[in-house]
């Protein structure tokens, strides 16, 4: 790598010293570091997008994220509309519990997100995304290990008045509307604020009861205010409600149970029901097929998530000399989430009639099937930021002292094909508590090309839970988990600028992710015990540079991690929704990643980027002691594709009357992955391809502001692909399921801007 590195920069120094001056990319400014610095001058393996990008790609909701950026993904918890999943270089958590953290970050202005659940929202005012690759332990603590996504939304403008309006309208009657408008108030404070409406019918239609799959509606509301009373003082306080009443997407079955072909060892497929697995076929009744069902056919009354969150923040920011400035992050999430899934519904369960093709009539076992989560977090964050000369040399510093707060309360009420849960019998509820010191330099000595960046971050973490699970063959109460961790995450690099538009690194990172138990838990011994810490250390190198008069940008790594102590879910009871949360052994990780944009000339510009993964586990099976025989375990951590890579084509040029004339095409690919971890009820996600395109005309001046009119298509081919292929459910008849990625989607939507 090292001489491979050193070839393409002669290489391209070489090219560049032939080229004329003529137009360049533009700088992109990113804070993946806590201070804002040229995406360049970051030694992280990071990919920032912007407004232009958002709107360009249809990214408006989190889980798109992962349909762009290679060795990311970003899908929906199965079975539940509201809750999403990420993962970064293979690592992330197939199973979402208030009772661990994620392994990858989400914030949202600084704040942390401490709950997938409620997380799947969308952002009604955004200016960029930024997603860190690879563990980022020092600035962003215990849940880190796999990286960080960052959201960061519009400020204020003090001394403008804008307004951005834009109508959004396309098949499966998608309507959606997106309202910012910035208020000056006053010589040194200012508002803005934002409303979102999205709405969409479903995408699957439902034949039985209840509402269609995979329909959207979406309120998101927010409110900001800066101010800046003197020179050195700014204020920034934020107030935002979210409303979701989304639909789960469709899980429909992939394969039945198998069955040997009499005086053959010949495995074949059988239909659903008698003898082997009668019960499967009153949940899906649907024909078994390996294309995308347009219609289903739903026994209970399926109805839309329920989800409501509110947040707020407060950031204060003191400068307190010409070089050093204090910085205060408050910030409050509340989350209140009934979530149903497709096995489950607000109606009695059904049984099932022999001789009647569907079951009818309701059953005595009871009523409900949902879950239902309450969640409130608080956090408060103190970061002293600046730089100074000592040693020879300029320091560039961040430190901070960290404090996080949660408290939730998990009830399961769900029916699923192992039965019903009555109200009160599956409960959890939840209390943890954080608090971290950290710091990071970056020392460059006087005249030197080299810069050494050295920081450390250390973790306590208290969690506690109690449960109640009379769903069990040996039913506990009021059964207590408590346990304290603590951690030390160091992290080493070294960068060196090859010229000045062209630098090198080498880093060893940390990242920690905390010990948890389960919220499923079926045995009360395992939810007691629950997991140890999960530790992650990474070891990198990276170019990062631009050529030809910064009309190329080329920016690569390669990486070497290793993982201690693997978090993850294994069915320890008589139902695939009986599961702990287990320390399954060390993994490694091996890959690259690149990231490429040349501007081919005034009017063409092209985007490349891939991504490489090799993942392993170290250990075949796992034994909880439940009695039962050990859990064999799959050869590669869950939704790790080994290739994905992405292509996207932009033109812009000026045509009559001085419209500008855009368009865009851009192409996507990931090979399968494993879906889960034990093996035998995790199956092989799909690959797929989406190819997907926009054009658009803008600069229509209207009353004083732009007008912009887009075309867009997204799976323009209608690419159909498994998403979540899951085999928990083949001992009752389904050996897989799995909800299918979006169909082929396009629409119009007409923008306008007023500043």
């Amino acid at each position: 790598m090292a001489m491979a590195t050193c070839a393409l920069t002669l290489a391209v120094q070489h090219a560049t010293a032939q080229q004329g001056v003529g137009p360049a990319l533009e700088e992109i400014v990113v804070t993946a570091e806590k201070r804002e610095q040229s995406l360049q001058d970051v030694p992280i393996s990071l990919v920032a997008m912007g407004v232009e990008s958002l709107e360009k790609f249809g990214i408006d909701e989190i889980e798109d994220i992962g349909a762009k950026v290679p060795n990311v993904i970003t899908n929906e918890y199965f079975g539940i509309a509201t809750t999403f999943r990420s993962f970064i270089r293979g690592v992330g958590a197939v199973t979402v519990e208030v009772t661990q953290d994620p392994a990858v970050a989400l914030y949202t202005d600084g704040i942390y997100v401490g709950s997938s659940f409620g997380g799947s929202f969308e952002a009604s005012d955004l200016e960029r995304i930024e997603i860190l690759r690879g563990p980022q332990g020092t600035l962003y603590g215990r849940n880190a290990t796999g990286g960080a996504i960052n959201l960061i939304s519009r400020k204020p403008e003090i001394g403008e008045f804008t307004l951005r309006q834009s109508f959004t309208a396309g098949n499966y009657d998608r309507v959606k509307s997106n309202t910012g408008i910035n208020i000056p108030l006053g010589e040194s404070a200012a508002a803005r604020m934002s409303l979102l409406v999205s709405q969409r019918d479903g995408l699957v239609e439902n034949t039985g009861i209840g509402e269609n799959w995979g329909k959207e509606d979406r309120v998101a509301a927010r409110v900001a205010f800066r101010v800046e009373p003197t020179d050195t003082l700014l204020i920034d306080f934020v107030a935002e409600a979210t409303q979701i009443e989304d639909t789960a997407r469709y899980s429909q079955v992939l394969g039945g149970y198998a069955e040997s072909v009499a005086g053959t060892d010949t495995p074949v497929l059988v239909p659903l029901g008698p003898p082997g697995a009668p019960i499967a076929s009153i949940f899906y009744p649907d024909p078994i097929t390996d294309n995308r069902l347009d219609k289903g056919y739903s026994i209970f009354d399926v109805q839309p998530d329920e989800n409501t969150v509110w947040g707020s923040s407060l950031t204060v920011s003191w400068e307190l000399s010409e070089n050093m400035q204090l910085k205060s992050i408050t910030g409050y999430r509340d989350v209140d989430a009934t979530q149903f899934t497709q096995v489950t519904g607000t109606v009695q369960t059904y049984l099932e009639i022999p001789g009647v093709p569907f079951p009818i009539g309701p059953s005595p076992l009871g009523t409900g099937g949902e879950y239902r989560q309450e969640f409130t977090q608080t956090t408060q964050e103190f970061q002293l930021i600046g730089d100074t000369g000592l040693m020879g040399g300029d320091i560039e510093y961040v430190s901070g002292i960290y404090y996080y707060d949660d408290n939730s309360k998990n009830r399961d009420l769900s029916a699923s094909i192992g039965g019903p849960k009555l109200p009160g019998t599956d409960e959890t509820e939840t209390e943890n508590k954080s608090i971290a010191v950290y710091g990071q330099a970056t020392y460059t000595p006087v005249g030197s090309a080299f810069h050494v960046t050295v920081g450390a971050r250390y973790s306590e973490d208290q969690r506690e839970a109690v449960r109640n699970n009379t769903n069990s063959s040996n039913p506990f109460i009021d059964t207590k988990y408590k346990k304290e961790f603590d951690n030390f995450n160091p992290s080493l690099t070294i960068a060196y600028d090859v010229s000045d538009s062209v630098n090198i690194y080498g880093s060893v990172v940390t990242g920690y992710r905390s010990g948890g138990t389960s919220t499923l838990s079926y045995e009360e011994f395992l939810f007691q015990e629950g997991a140890d810490e999960e530790t992650i250390v990474s070891y990198e190198l990276g170019i990062k540079g631009e050529y030809w008069n910064h009309r190329v940008r080329l920016n690569a790594a390669v990486f070497d991690m290793e993982y201690q102590d693997y978090q993850g879910s294994i069915q320890t009871g008589p139902t695939p929704a009986d599961r702990d949360n287990l320390n399954l052994g060390d993994a490694s990780i091996r890959g690259a990643e690149f990231d490429l944009t040349a501007l081919l000339s005034e009017s063409f510009t092209l985007t490349l980027a891939g991504g490489y993964l090799d993942t392993s586990l170290d250990k075949d099976s796992i034994d909880p002691n439940t009695g039962a025989p050990p859990t064999p375990l799959v050869d590669e951590l869950p939704y790790a594709p080994e290739l994905s890579y992405s292509a996207s084509l932009d033109y812009a040029r000026t045509v009559f009357n001085g419209l500008l004339l855009q368009a865009n095409i851009n192409y996507y690919y990931e090979d399968e992955s494993e879906s889960g971890i034990v093996l035998g009820t995790s199956n092989r996600n799909d690959k797929y391809g989406l190819l997907d395109a926009s054009v658009s005309l803008s600069q229509f001046r209207f009353t004083n502001g732009d007008l912009k009119v887009s075309i867009w298509g997204r799976n323009l081919t209608d690419e159909e692909y498994a998403v979540s292929d899951i085999g928990a459910f083949a001992d009752f008849g389904a050996s897989g399921i799995s909800p299918f990625g979006d169909p082929r989607t396009y629409g119009v939507t007409v923008s306008y801007v007023y500043e």
